[in-house]
């Protein structure tokens, strides 16, 4: 909702992703382990966010919203559309 994700909110691509696939991109060793900061967006993706919200955008190199993540997700249609298509569903 607009009240726990703020301007996140107003450009929601989905909010019903059955898979969800992420990496946290190349600097991500050197986040977990503590020798440079996450960008404000790549540490909302972090597992110690604990929420169900993923930031997904252009990659931007350096400063303090640095991001270097990738995010996508599976919608639900093209996974019922493969599934008929494999003869898993009546």
């Amino acid at each position: 909702t607009a009240s726990s994700c703020g301007a996140i909110a107003a450009n929601t691509l989905t909010t019903r992703a059955p898979i969800l696939i992420f990496s946290l991109g190349p600097n991500a060793s050197a986040i977990i382990s503590g020798t440079t900061t996450a960008g404000t967006d790549e540490a909302e993706n972090l597992p110690a966010s604990n929420n169900k919200v993923f930031v997904s955008h252009t990659p931007v190199d350096g400063g303090a919203n640095q991001f270097d993540d990738v995010v996508t997700w599976i919608s639900i249609s093209t996974i019922i559309k493969k599934m008929l298509d494999a003869g898993k569903l009546p």
